[in-house]
């Protein structure tokens, strides 16, 4: 409660990263969406909303009326906030159809309504500028890019925090679709052949050195999102230098989030760099933040470090969890696949470092 007003946004989520995550040439899964903090603070409605069905049919969800001056307007906001809100909850859960019912209705209603969301954004109340800059995440348009730069200078956090947030999906790959029958869940999702595909728009649209500043915002939520979003936008070809001193900084942020996408954006300049700070990450009392520097390591596809990898799943307190992925980091590097490349017993591992010379034997 903040303001007198009730805040009910979840999308004040950024990105939680999945412990499926893709590694050099193999796809480990999609990202899962989740918090990159809890409840938000800014102004919010006090009037009730009726309860979303969950269905993957759009016209389940509610409809998104034009924009329109004062009353109209209004509740264009409640509407797209609500819209909004539940496709986190659709992400968070898993809930694939209902999820791209939403993304279909959110794509097709900030195309057709873009001019009026930017001016929204540009001179609403906080409460407007924070809803539409979550929104235009959303539109799939390059046009978005100039607004969204312009609103990371905000003078509320919670709109810098969601239009960083936007220029993650803006970016993005869209997922691989997955047309396999079955039941609920990943295992079960099927494809909606009637869904717009949402195809990510070029990443040298966004400047990374304005984006890697927010690496050093006040506020956690903030850095969160920025390392979340300089991911996509990055590189062997095209990490400056300040960007990437940046990101080894922020590898060792206090929050626990922000280092996870810092470790993950590391990983993508595939910098000779980032060893050092990756094979650190290793030790993390997080075990998000250990999956994911195993990951980074086998992305920036140094053997040598193999040794490192080894060490830890001979760690009689890591857990299975964490061996898994690192079995399949040390798959990558020593180029090992199908069931061999997925045990967690140190053993073969060691084995085949000594045989390729990595290290020595006895």
């Amino acid at each position: 409660m903040r303001d007198g007003h009730v805040t009910r946004l979840r999308y004040a989520m950024s990105i939680r990263v999945n412990k499926e995550m893709a590694v050099g040439t193999l796809v480990f899964g999609l990202l899962a969406l989740v918090s990159c903090q809890g409840d938000v603070g800014g102004p919010g409605s006090a009037q009730p909303e009726p309860e979303m069905v969950g269905s993957a049919d759009p016209t389940a969800e509610p409809s998104l009326p034009k924009p329109e001056p004062a009353k109209l307007r209004t509740s264009r906001l409640l509407r797209l906030e609500q819209a909004l809100d539940n496709w986190y909850i659709a992400a968070e859960r898993q809930e694939y159809g209902r999820k791209e019912s939403l993304e279909q209705l959110l794509l097709e209603y900030t195309s057709s309504n873009l001019d009026a969301i930017i001016s929204d954004l540009k001179h609403g109340s906080p409460r407007y500028r924070r809803v539409m800059a979550a929104a235009l995440g959303f539109s799939g348009n390059a046009s978005v890019v100039d607004p969204l730069m312009d609103a990371l200078t905000d003078p509320y956090y919670e709109v810098v925090q969601h239009a960083l947030l936007s220029l993650y999906h803006l970016t993005r790959p869209a997922p691989k679709p997955m047309n396999r029958g079955g039941g609920g869940g990943r295992a079960g999702r099927l494809v909606n052949q009637k869904l717009v595909v949402r195809k990510p728009i070029s990443t040298s649209l966004i400047a990374a050195e304005k984006v890697a500043t927010y690496l050093q915002h006040h506020r956690p939520e903030v850095r969160c999102n920025a390392a979340l979003a300089l991911r996509p936008l990055l590189s062997p070809e095209s990490t400056p230098n300040s960007v990437l001193l940046a990101l080894i900084n922020a590898s060792e942020d206090l929050d626990d989030r922000t280092r996870v996408h810092a470790l993950a954006a590391l990983a993508a300049t595939r910098a000779s760099e980032a060893i050092p700070h990756l094979v650190k990450a290793l030790s993390d009392r997080l075990p998000l933040v250990r999956i994911r520097a195993s990951l980074g390591l086998a992305r920036v596809g140094d053997a040598q470090t193999a040794p490192y990898l080894i060490d830890l799943l001979e760690r009689e307190a890591e857990t299975a969890e964490v061996k898994r992925f690192v079995a399949r980091a040390l798959g990558v590097l020593l180029n090992v696949s199908g069931e061999a490349g997925l045990v967690t017993d140190p053993e073969p591992w060691r084995k085949r470092a000594q045989e390729a010379g990595i290290l020595q034997g006895g």
